[in-house]
């Protein structure tokens, strides 16, 4: 048993699936069409590329560069800093120096030298890392 459809009823609602289609199709284009968003889409893969080939090159100078940024907040020559990763992936500098919390600050304020920290902290064995400023 089928029910009568009203013929005026049947094109008013294929015209109205048809603008909600049409909407959603604009929208979908307007994003896409986007600069940020293709940029993002295209680039993906370069930056992961790029930043993996820096991690490579820049991997042995990074200690070096670390310690130089400390030497740049006013840390005196010859400071040990012990810095580790914490359960959750966050660098975290030994609690007993005076300064923790403000040089936990800067290093907020720096996300790349952040994600070299890490990425150098997680390397070693025991998540742990000690740098020393030169005299």
């Amino acid at each position: 048993m089928s029910l009568p459809v009203d013929p005026t009823t049947a094109i008013q609602a294929a015209q109205l699936a048809g603008r909600a289609i049409g909407g959603a199709v604009g929208a979908v284009r307007s994003v896409v069409e986007s600069s940020s968003f293709a940029e993002v889409l295209q680039g993906g893969d370069q930056t992961a590329a790029a930043e993996s080939a820096t991690d490579a090159s820049d991997a042995p100078n990074f200690p070096t560069r670390f310690a130089q940024w400390l030497t740049s907040l006013g840390l005196p020559r010859g400071t040990s800093l012990q810095w580790s990763l914490g359960a959750s992936g966050e660098v975290q500098l030994a609690s007993d120096h005076p300064r923790a919390a403000d040089l936990q600050l800067r290093l907020q304020e720096q996300p790349a030298l952040r994600a070299e920290l890490t990425r150098h902290i997680s390397r070693q064995a025991d998540q742990r890392w000690t740098v020393r400023l030169p005299n």
